[in-house]
């Protein structure tokens, strides 16, 4: 019988080659896996397709005008709301896009706001809510009988991140704490309506890293916290008594209990680990320090490219529309120049971790909401008008 060197043969520096590819592989992600097989491995490619279908488009008249419209939400009995950055406003149109009436919210009253978050929230009562980030607060409003009520205004103790409206009288808020030097918290409150707006802790997730900027400048020393698209964030969707934490180097969701915090179950499909370039970073690190460029100096940069994180996230952004599902833009596969057109792909899951379908936007204007199983886009028409486009879907295999 013949004797097998081994230690000389190809087979085992084949073998050799594919243990230390395996552990460089984890190395950079806990959740890269080559076998689809794998229960957990999604092919993202093999996704049911969803194709939009066009249903009508609303334009400025001489009786309105569109400005920068950041949110469209579909109220219980039909009615579209549209929020409107730009002349600090609400327009309430019919369910088939005829513009009914606007709201102006310009002020500093009750119910009026200074600077708008570029989020609106409804309830299945008609209930819907804005918020001041400056003003901290958040204000209420009925939709009835095409009419548009102020109800009251909520007063918050600190800036919120984001914060989501339950049909039970309650306010979810998203805000940030800083309990330890150097390890942010991002913290799950619930504010009681009914109970003079009485807070309680819930949750808290270790909050996403901030890049600190600082130059001197004579007498006077500049500093600005920010963060990069590429750096993992917190991201949260709530509906009923459930809360759905997104991380954006993920892909997919855990859920919790607001009543006791503890995790009900998890939807994480593994992806294989995906590098970040050296010019992606430089790409994203140009673009922070374009503001600014005469004060930072090119050790600087150097600084902030090191602090650069190696693996791309998954996601970009998210957009909730629980019941029907949590809509997740994925993250480029190559990171263009700001002024070059990227590929946006949105992929769906259902409100129990489901992969519903994958939408490959072409569409033309901005995607500025998905709700109800419409998607809203934002275009500008030949005359220069802002036009607001309404489409439902259809999911085919």
């Amino acid at each position: 019988m013949q004797k097998i060197n081994y230690k000389n043969s190809s087979l085992y520096n084949l073998l050799i080659k594919s243990v230390l590819m395996c552990l460089l592989a984890s190395f950079y992600s806990c959740t890269y896996n080559t076998d689809e097989a794998d229960n957990n491995y999604l092919n993202i490619e093999n996704s049911p397709e969803i194709v939009p279908n066009h249903l009508f488009s609303t334009s400025s008249s001489d009786s309105f005008f569109f400005g920068d419209i950041i949110d469209v939400k579909v109220i219980e009995t039909g009615e579209i709301v549209v929020l409107d950055d730009q002349s600090l406003s609400m327009h309430l149109l019919s369910s088939q896009g005829v513009h009914i009436i606007e709201y102006p919210l310009q002020g500093r009253g009750p119910g009026e706001i200074q600077n708008l978050s570029n989020r609106m929230r409804v309830s299945n009562s008609n209930l819907t809510a804005v918020d001041d980030y400056f003003m901290k607060k958040i204000s209420l409003f009925r939709i009835a009988d095409n009419r548009i009520e102020h109800v009251e205004d909520i007063s918050l103790e600190s800036s919120i991140g984001d914060f989501f409206l339950s049909d039970e009288d309650q306010l979810i808020l998203k805000t940030s704490m800083m309990p330890d030097e150097d390890k942010p918290l991002d913290q799950i409150q619930r504010l009681s309506l009914s109970e003079q707006n009485k807070t309680s802790a819930v949750l808290e997730f270790p909050a996403q890293k901030e890049i600190r900027l600082s130059a001197n400048m004579g007498e006077l020393n500049m500093m600005i916290q920010t963060t990069t698209r590429f750096h993992a964030m917190n991201r949260f969707c709530s509906n009923g008594n459930s809360l759905y934490h997104i991380r954006t180097d993920s892909l997919g969701f855990r859920v919790y209990n607001l009543d006791d915090g503890n995790e009900i179950f998890s939807s994480i499909y593994n992806q294989p680990a995906k590098r970040l370039t050296f010019e992606e970073k430089e790409i994203e690190v140009d673009r922070i320090l374009d503001s600014g460029k005469e004060f930072w100096g090119q050790s600087e940069k150097q600084r902030l490219m090191s602090e650069m994180p190696e693996i791309k996230p998954e996601v970009q952004s998210i957009v909730c529309d629980l019941p029907n599902g949590i809509w997740m833009k994925l993250m480029d596969d190559k990171i263009e120049e700001e002024d070059e057109e990227e590929e946006e792909r949105w992929l769906l899951l259902s409100e129990n971790g489901e992969i519903k379908g994958l939408l490959n936007n072409n569409l033309e204007g901005k995607i500025i909401s998905f709700h109800k199983g419409n998607i809203f886009t934002s275009n500008i028409s030949e005359e220069g008008e802002i036009v607001l486009d309404t489409y439902n879907y259809k999911i085919t295999q």
